[in-house]
């Protein structure tokens, strides 16, 4: 069984439900969340499209809630070009800088670091400053990372 269950794992199904023959004589079934490998007992009379819908939905969130922390811990800010290139560097992952959107600039910045910008934030619009490649001011706020 467990070359089905990593099949599921793999494909990202966020919960397996396990129904044996001591569980259908105990009226029961094991429900294993597949992120924190949790197990709980769930009675067949307990559940329902209204059960089910409800395990998504907090499945969901807890996803939701695990990939903004990981994003929020690997996003950096650079005040410099200089700045810019360590931290690409040394650690990696989304680095918050004001740039102005420029193809030549950015080309160099890829030669240089591998990074291109992946976006300009929604809760940066309207904040300017200085752009870290050129100096410039009135430089919106974007974000590069290396594209793997």
């Amino acid at each position: 069984p467990g070359d089905k269950q990593f099949h599921w794992e793999q494909r990202g199904v966020p919960f397996r439900i396990e129904v044996g023959p001591r569980d259908v004589e105990g009226g029961a079934m094991v429900v294993k969340k597949r992120l924190d490998r949790s197990k709980e007992v769930v009675k067949l009379a307990d559940i329902s499209a209204d059960w089910l819908r409800d395990k998504l939905e907090a499945v969901q969130a807890e996803m939701f809630e695990k990939a903004k922390a990981f994003r929020d811990a690997n996003t950096h800010s650079a005040g410099s070009y200089d700045e810019l290139k360590s931290i690409l560097k040394d650690k990696g992952g989304f680095v918050r800088c004001f740039f102005q959107p420029d193809a030549e600039a950015e080309k160099k910045i890829k030669e240089e670091t591998k990074a291109t910008v992946r976006c300009l934030p929604f809760d940066a619009q309207g904040k300017t400053g200085t752009c870290v490649f050129s100096g410039k001011e009135g430089a919106p706020e974007a974000i590069f990372a290396v594209a793997y």
